[in-house]
């Protein structure tokens, strides 16, 4: 099982995770802007860890979105 940051997150989905963690409440919208840019830009997407899974060999490999966050879970098994 892999977390992983959802590179397909949306901007609300950073938005929620900074309001639920220690971000102070002055930073939140910048800590936001700098996770959509430096973090969430850089991810993988869902198919892409997909992709990277099937070629590992992992079967029946399967990557979930974690609504309300900006995280999927990736799982599977090994040959």
């Amino acid at each position: 099982m892999i977390v992983e940051i959802d590179g397909g997150a949306s901007i609300s989905d950073v938005r929620a995770l900074a309001h639920r963690t220690r971000v102070p409440l002055g930073l939140r919208e910048a800590y936001v802007r700098f996770a959509m840019r430096t973090v969430v830009a850089v991810a993988p997407e869902r198919q892409q860890l997909l992709a990277l899974a099937s070629r590992a060999g992992i079967t029946t490999p399967t990557v979930d979105h974690v609504d309300g966050f900006p995280f999927v879970v990736a799982h599977g098994s090994a040959p």
